[in-house]
Parts: C-alpha cells; sequence; structure tokens
C-alpha cells in the first residue's frame, strides 16, 4: 500500500531563515588530535548534538574535550559530566550503553527559544528588513547572477583551487566529489530548466587574522567582519556590483561566503550559518542576505542549495524544533526542512515550486474522474477546502529517482495548506 504524507501548514510568524541539521552525522576533533563522529540536530540558532549511541553531548568550554551531557537541576542548560565521548561510526566498540544518564535529554522550550532569539540578534544585528520574505507567488525565471567569495586563513590554507569553485556553483556537468551537478545544475533541474543561476567567483581573500581568532569571537561577528572587509575587496577591483541580481529593495540577491577551516563548536564561533549584512553599499546597490558554507574538500551543494533556496526563492524553512528530536516538519520530504542528501538533495515542496511558477498545478476540486500521473513530473494536483478558503491541498507522485533519490519513502504525497501570508510546518506524519 502506497503511503501517503500529510504536512499540515499552520500561520506563524517566521521572517529570518537557517540551515537544519535533522541527524547528520559530522566529524569533529577532540583537543589530542583525534577525531569522533556524533549527529546533529537543530539549526545555527539552536542545535542540540548527539552520539551515535544516543546520549547528548556538548563541548566542555573549559578544557575543550566533546563530553557526555547532563542537564542542570532547572533543565535550562546543558552541562558537562567530564566523561570523554569517543564515538566513531562503524565501531561499536567506542559507543557506550552502561552510563546512567537518560538518552536525548534537552533544555526547556524556554530556556532553547531564549538561545534562539540571542542567536538570532547575533547573526542579524542591524535588523535587516526581511519583511519580502513570503510564502505567496513569488516567481523566479530566467537569468541570475550571484557572488560567491572564497576566504582562506594563514592557519587554514586555501587547498582547492578556485577553479574548482567555478565549476562547483556553474558548471552544469560538474560531478567532482560525488555530487548530482553544481548549484546552477541544481536549480535548472527543479525549475525544469526555466532557472539559470550562475554565480561570479572572487578569491582567494586572505583574511588579517587567524581562522582561531575568528573562532573565539562572537558568533557570526567573525564572519560578518570578513564578509565586510571581502567585499570591499572585491570592490577594490573594479568590479560592478549593479551587473548581479538586485532585490526590489536594492539589495543583492546572493551573497555566497565560502572560507576554509573547519568550526570545532556548533552554533558558536564561526559556525556555518545564513544571515544578514547590510553595510556594504557600490554602485546603488547594497548586501543584504549572505550564506557561510565551507570551502575544503570535499565539496557538499546541499547546504548551499537550501540556503540559495531563502536567498533567490524567499522561502522559509519548514522545520520546527522538538523536545528531543531537533528538526521534525516536513523532513526529508522537502529540501527546506532536511537536505537528506549532501550531494544531491531533494527537491523543495511542490508549494514553493508552485510558488515560484515552476511546474504545473492542477485544481482538481470539483473533477470526478481517474487521474493518470507521472511521477517526480513537477505536476501537483490541487484540491481546495470548499468549507474553508484559507485552505486546500496539494497532492504529487513522487519515486526515489534523480533529484529525489533520498526520498525517506516513495508514493503519493499530499499537503494540507493554509493560505496566509507566513506559513511553517508544524506536523509530518504517515497515514
Amino acid at each position: 500500500m502506497k503511503k501517503l504524507l500529510l504536512l499540515i501548514f499552520a500561520c506563524c510568524s517566521f521572517n529570518l531563515f537557517s540551515a537544519p541539521y535533522n541527524g547528520e552525522i559530522i566529524r569533529f576533533k577532540q583537543p589530542d588530535g583525534s577525531f569522533v563522529d556524533l549527529k546533529l540536530y537543530g539549526t545555527e540558532y539552536y542545535m542540540r548534538a548527539e552520539g551515535l549511541d544516543g546520549y547528548t553531548l556538548i563541548r566542555d568550554p573549559e578544557t575543550n574535550w566533546i563530553h557526555y551531557a547532563k542537564l542542570t537541576n532547572d533543565r535550562t542548560q546543558l552541562i558537562s559530566t567530564g566523561i570523554i565521548y569517543k564515538g566513531i561510526e562503524g565501531d561499536e566498540a567506542t559507543l557506550r550503553s552502561d552510563l546512567n544518564l537518560s538518552k536525548r535529554i534537552d533544555i526547556t522550550k524556554e530556556a532553547r527559544n531564549k538561545l534562539i532569539s540571542n542567536n538570532k540578534k547575533l547573526l542579524h544585528p542591524d535588523s535587516y528588513d526581511r519583511s519580502d520574505t513570503r510564502t505567496e507567488p513569488n516567481i523566479v525565471k530566467g537569468a541570475i547572477k550571484g557572488i560567491c567569495i572564497l576566504v582562506d586563513f594563514s592557519d587554514e590554507v586555501a587547498t582547492l583551487p578556485k577553479s574548482e569553485f567555478e565549476n562547483f556553483c556553474n558548471n552544469l556537468s560538474y560531478t567532482n566529489y560525488g555530487n548530482n551537478g553544481s548549484l546552477r545544475k541544481y536549480y535548472s533541474d527543479i525549475s525544469g530548466g526555466l532557472v539559470d543561476y550562475e554565480n561570479v567567483v572572487f578569491g582567494y581573500f586572505r583574511a588579517p587574522k587567524t581562522f582561531a581568532a575568528y573562532e573565539a569571537m562572537e558568533f557570526g561577528s567573525g564572519a560578518q567582519e570578513i564578509l565586510g572587509l571581502a567585499l570591499n575587496w572585491v570592490n577594490s577591483q573594479g568590479f560592478d556590483f549593479s551587473t548581479l541580481s538586485i532585490n526590489p529593495d536594492g539589495s543583492i540577491m546572493a551573497i555566497n561566503l565560502m572560507y576554509t577551516g573547519v568550526a570545532q563548536n556548533w552554533s558558536k564561533g564561526m559556525w556555518y550559518h545564513q544571515g544578514t549584512y547590510s553595510q556594504f553599499t557600490a554602485d546603488g546597490v547594497h548586501s543584504g542576505s549572505y550564506n557561510c558554507s565551507p570551502a575544503n574538500n570535499p565539496l557538499k551543494i546541499a547546504t548551499v542549495v537550501h540556503e540559495n533556496g531563502h536567498m533567490i526563492g524567499k522561502w522559509p524553512d519548514t522545520y520546527k524544533y522538538d523536545s528531543n528530536t531537533g528538526v521534525d516538519g516536513i523532513g526529508g520530504f522537502d529540501l527546506m526542512c532536511s537536505t537528506s542528501n549532501s550531494y544531491n538533495p531533494v527537491p523543495p515542496n511542490p508549494f514553493f515550486r508552485s510558488n515560484a511558477g515552476w511546474g504545473k498545478v492542477v485544481d482538481v476540486t470539483f473533477f470526478n474522474g481517474t487521474v493518470k500521473d507521472t511521477a517526480n513530473s513537477s505536476t501537483c494536483y490541487k484540491f481546495n477546502n470548499t468549507n474553508d478558503t484559507t485552505e486546500f491541498f496539494l497532492l504529487e507522485s513522487r519515486r526515489k529517482m534523480g533529484r529525489n533519490v533520498s526520498l525517506p519513502d516513495s508514493g503519493l504525497q499530499y499537503g494540507i495548506l493554509t493560505e496566509k501570508e507566513i506559513t511553517k510546518a508544524r506536523i509530518m506524519k504517515y497515514i
């Protein structure tokens, strides 16, 4: 029996963006030079780390070791137990099952919201206006030009040539590191060839401080300091910023900042993120949204295409925070919730695609008969709730092939959508 994915959207205020982690396994270095593998849940606004054995982890601010965590009595903070985490993917002997700790512990919702609010202010320090971001139609077609600036450091020297990033961004036949195409190829594919998105690549800009120095700064401030310097560096070379795609408010549509170095503490220091920086002006335009991504081997397109979904598509995220599962919502069926595969991310949901003017929407509200459909055809079917003019269903058939190969499941997907100015995914379940 085919499974149906039920997505319920409810009205809520949402105008800031972030990159979701939904259990991705990431490798971190311990102070003695050894490496451990752990899972991350959440976004740069708030992230919870979990060992491969299910216990919550933190990096101890005093010793810099990744330790198993416990909660304070009021459940507002995670603190170190002093027990070092040694988990390695594929090595069961490095995992623990004998700890007198509860698994998947998390701080209270109130404490989490406080941290989220604080990190939003850090990443959006100038209160840049994001009110143009809605879930109403925003047609995205034709040629789009963004800018990608590569940055390295004296203690994290670049190992990949600039030409690799030019291909990563723009080459339609790019397959290096196992990526299914470039940033440009991804948007060409999911738009049905209606979008041709290229980036002008500059680099390398050598940051004046070490990566370690920026890593020690308050979350986001190091990256924003570098971005201001890098934009001025590009300007000094005579580049005309007005040749980039510009939003109606005069801001540059897409700024991709890619830097070497590996941030060692999630949601802190130089951790990769999306933010706003409006302090640069040149050629009658100004900076706005920017995306930070790793310029390290191997390059992965997933985070970059997700963040560009915010910048060029104006799509909000479709996940929600949960007490101990980090990110859920639409899950692995939507680029704006979970990319599912770092090298071959899934497409955005049909609501966002249709709002961009991609694919075909067939109204079946009063249709009585049989519909024959081809999976992954970018066609969705709309059924309006005749008892509630603000609600409608979108249905589409998807198979685990091509851009959809990393879907959690195949079959008929449908969503209940509330046609409000801002929406956010609230519930995901199978029927």
